[in-house]
């Protein structure tokens, strides 16, 4: 049985970092975290990238193609792992899918204030 890609349904769909996940990187490790859940997500190379790129303005579509440039994989198996991150991402509230192709400001998170 074959199963559903994704992406397919998020191509269109701008993601909108979440005002309090932070992006934590060193140099050996990059980390997402959410100041209000506590959830932490480590990054690899390509997640890295792909958080780069999420800008509030570009769809999923194009995020993935722009990164897809830069790595020689299948592109069906690439969008479907990208598709799963995008899920996980929203999942753990690091993200949220604007519904429409309008686009809002990026607020990405700066810390707590004090």
């Amino acid at each position: 049985m074959k199963t559903k890609n994704p992406i397919s349904s998020l191509k269109d769909k701008i993601p909108i970092v979440e005002p309090r996940a932070i992006l934590i990187k060193s140099d050996s490790h990059s980390l997402l975290l959410h100041l209000d859940t506590g959830k932490v997500l480590e990054l690899n190379d390509t997640a890295f990238k792909l958080w780069k790129l999420i800008n509030g303005r570009s769809s999923i579509g194009v995020i993935v193609k722009r990164l897809r440039e830069n790595y020689d994989v299948m592109p069906l198996d690439f969008e479907q792992d990208m598709g799963n991150f995008f899920q996980k991402l929203q999942g753990y509230h690091f993200i949220r899918i604007n519904p429409s192709k309008k686009t809002l400001p990026v607020q990405r998170g700066k810390g707590r204030k004090k």
